[in-house]
């Protein structure tokens, strides 16, 4: 049976005060915050860090545990920043593992993580994890992998760095529908990387997913958290020290439009929270929980905290940007489908200069109707339409736009 769905993003879309008020309402910080504190306890105590920082969380349902990993730096470590671990039933309390650190920079001056790795990102595919973090040799950071049977027990991937981008670093990572998707921080904006094994991966550096702005202050984006829900890719973003945290959305991981107001506020400059960034976000039970670094500076120190939100309140967002009109097209157009070729699903765009009758057709070689994706009054505006072509053999595909008169076809390749 043949799998479509159908969703509209609208360009230039403004989002309600009445929404951005009730998300930064939603979201409530801990209130045993920070969940994981700073240390300074004595030189050969595997607990004693200075610095907690760049947490990534995963909740392990066959357990009934979160687990945690984090970059920690101490004397202990030579003061390198390297990856520790802490399990917890609650997502407040935390247990650190007695042997901390579970990887540490490379032991060569040529390693790309020679000098210290931090920003981890963990998913959990059938019998592995995968950690993608950000590594540095003292010139450039780049992105590695490295993958553990248990979240313990770490071998670093020997064709590190895994992402060839000189200056690439905060991964986030989801795998979903056998595809891995990472944003990550690249000069000063944000991009996306694409791969289907979570080894070789594609990107395109000229093609920023978000971008600094003169609404939003701060001299570089930061990666803060990344989930899906079933119909939703949420992403908590930064935008330098001292600055709240945001909220961007995609329906389909490539298009994403970002939230100015702010979702939730650092503390002030007596704050344990004062800056907060690199933070790691999970979707469990329909609340969002988010686990992020807060500096404070009167200790010097960063330390971990945590805050969650129900996810009624961000879902709201779909009910706001369904239907609405926009005034960015002003021609007739059908845009190439992204990625292309693409398996299982792709992104084809299309733009209404006015309001009319639109269909949207995908046929085969043969000239076959295969399914019909859009056949329905639209207003004008910038539309988005993702394709899901689970159970259709690989070739060559062609979908077709009429608006009135108006028509244009293109090609797609569905590769398996």
């Amino acid at each position: 049976m043949k799998r479509h769905s159908l969703i509209f993003i609208v360009g230039l879309v403004v989002v309600s005060t009445a929404w951005t008020s009730r998300a930064q309402l939603a979201w409530q910080k801990d209130s045993l915050n920070p969940v994981l504190p700073a240390t300074t306890g004595g030189a050969n105590d595997p607990s004693a860090n200075r610095n907690i920082y760049s947490p990534a969380v995963l909740w392990d349902s066959a357990e009934g545990w979160y687990k945690m990993w984090y970059a920690s730096s101490s004397i202990y470590t030579g003061s390198k920043y390297c990856i520790s671990y802490a399990i917890s039933r609650d997502g407040s309390h935390w247990y650190q593992y007695a042997n901390n650190p579970v990887l540490a920079p490379g032991t060569l001056p040529q390693s790309f993580d020679a000098v210290w790795m931090r920003v981890p990102s963990v998913v959990h595919v059938g019998d592995s994890y995968k950690m993608y973090y950000t590594g540095y040799d003292g010139n450039h950071q780049s992105i590695g992998l490295a993958e553990s049977p248990d979240g313990i027990h770490w071998v670093k991937d020997p064709g590190n760095p895994i992402l060839n981008l000189p200056g690439a670093g905060e991964p986030r990572v989801l795998n979903q529908d056998s595809l891995y998707l990472m944003i990550f921080c690249y000069v000063k904006d944000l991009y996306r990387a694409a791969s289907r094994d979570g080894r070789a991966w594609e990107f395109d550096t000229s093609r920023a997913i978000l971008q600094t702005d003169t609404v939003i202050p701060g001299p570089y984006l930061t990666t803060d958290g990344l989930a899906r829900s079933d119909s939703l890719y949420y992403l908590l973003f930064g935008s330098g020290p001292g600055t709240p945290i945001r909220l961007a959305y995609s329906f389909d991981g490539w298009t994403w439009s970002k939230i100015h107001a702010p979702v939730i506020q650092s503390g002030g400059p007596s704050s344990p929270d004062y800056s907060m960034e690199f933070g790691s976000m999970i979707l469990k039970n329909n609340m969002f929980e988010y686990w992020y670094s807060g500096y404070a500076e009167y200790l010097g120190q960063w330390q971990i905290f945590r805050a969650t939100s129900p996810l009624a309140s961000i879902s709201d967002l779909t009910s706001v940007l369904t239907y609405r009109a926009s005034t960015a097209a002003v021609s007739f157009n059908l845009d190439q489908n992204y990625p292309n070729p693409f398996n299982p699903s792709t992104t084809i765009k299309f733009e209404l200069p006015t309001a009319s009758h639109v269909t949207l057709k995908v046929c085969n070689a043969l000239g076959q109707e295969v399914v019909t994706l859009v056949n329905e009054n639209r207003p004008a505006g910038v539309y988005t339409v993702q394709f899901e072509a689970k159970g259709l053999a690989s070739g060559v595909y062609f979908y077709r736009i009429q608006s009135g008169n108006l028509v244009e076809t293109k090609k797609l390749i569905l590769l398996k």
